[in-house]
């Protein structure tokens, strides 16, 4: 049987993957490539990083603002996680604004599940002033690296962060 949720699933499943494969360097047949069913932070796959170039990724494949991060919902970081959040319909259609969730408040909005949702006017915001002040001490990436306990060349290669300046 070959419905239009299967294939809408299928192919939902093929963009997750694509977009992890991208994020990972390394094609889906291969022996390195995840199960579905992996948790791809916890196995040390992908790092934070990584995790959320693959939600931008699926944002931008599929054309919306937003996607529900799968450990909002108590699942795990993995490409059936982030398939099913897709068909769920958990997103946030291009140009919606976030509506609040049931509950308690922490004056944060956040993303909710499928319904539509309501476009709101937001509020005027203006910036009275900023400044910039950079710390005397330079902190290589690869240092970094090492105080964040990510494997060496993550921020270099991936985020392209040399260095920042600490307050001494």
């Amino acid at each position: 049987m070959n419905d239009g949720h299967s294939q809408n699933e299928g192919r939902n499943r093929e963009m997750v993957v694509e977009c992890v494969r991208r994020a990972l360097r390394v094609e889906p047949a291969s022996q390195g490539f995840p199960a579905d069913d992996e948790d791809l932070l916890k196995s040390g796959a992908l790092d934070s990083m990584g995790w959320l170039a693959v939600l931008e990724s699926i944002q931008e494949k599929a054309g919306v603002d937003g996607i529900l991060d799968p450990p909002e919902i108590g699942e795990p970081c993995s490409i059936a996680a982030l398939v099913a959040v897709l068909e769920k319909g958990a997103v946030l259609e291009r140009g919606a604004a976030p509506r609040k969730q049931d509950g308690p408040q922490t004056g944060e909005f956040r993303l909710s599940l499928p319904a539509p949702l309501a476009a709101a006017s937001s509020p005027v915001v203006e910036i009275a002033g900023w400044g910039a002040a950079l710390g005397c001490l330079r902190i290589t990436a690869e240092e970094l690296d090492g105080e964040y306990n990510l494997a060496e060349g993550t921020l270099r290669e991936r985020a392209g962060i040399e260095s920042v300046a600490r307050a001494g």
